[in-house]
């Protein structure tokens, strides 16, 4: 009976849903991009980033870690989708000033996009729940948000972690084979 408890107690929690919700904002006065990351509802991670000559840098809290953009190029080519988590709904919001000529016409493409893209979307995803918000105000500022929220277990992570960990390990002894031929 202690087992059957053990094994029920083990699986709930490694199949228990973790739902991450990421949120990043901008307006078109500052190259600032706000951000944060909340799981259960419970930020976890926020700060912004801003984007200079050299590259992106993120400041989060009191920390400041420079990302220079060739290195953010070679790094890019090492990602690699997550398998088990899967994006559930895309929530974006453009708020834009009708004095800025510009975004204004940016925006109305974007809406046409999004009539004729959605749709074509929803047909391969019928889960994914996707919302585009467009308001216009009497200002020539311009403001964009969008929301990710996400769902994935342990389980699933802990599987990307150790074929990842064994994609590393075979990796590493065919480049100890090459150099000892």
């Amino acid at each position: 009976m202690q087992a059957i408890l053990l094994f029920s107690a083990i699986y709930i929690f490694l199949l228990f849903p973790i739902f991450v919700n990421c949120y990043f904002s901008t307006e078109n006065e500052n190259n600032k991009i706000y951000f944060t990351v909340s799981l259960f509802g419970i930020n976890v991670a926020g700060g912004y980033a801003i984007f200079g000559a050299q590259g992106i840098t993120f400041y989060s809290g009191q920390k400041r870690r420079p990302l220079i953009f060739e290195d953010f190029l070679m790094k890019r080519k090492k990602f690699s989708k997550v398998k088990g988590v899967g994006i559930y709904q895309i929530k974006s919001c453009i708020i834009c000033g009708v004095k800025n000529v510009r975004f204004t016409q940016i925006i109305f493409f974007s809406k046409i996009l999004q009539e004729t893209l959605f749709p074509l979307i929803k047909r391969k995803h019928s889960y994914l729940r996707l919302n585009n918000d467009i308001a216009l105000i009497d200002s020539n500022k311009v403001y964009f948000a969008i929301s990710l929220n996400a769902i994935t277990n342990i389980l699933s992570l802990l599987l990307y972690l150790f074929f990842k960990l064994i994609k590393k390990v075979i990796n590493g002894e065919q480049k100890q084979r090459t150099k000892s031929n």
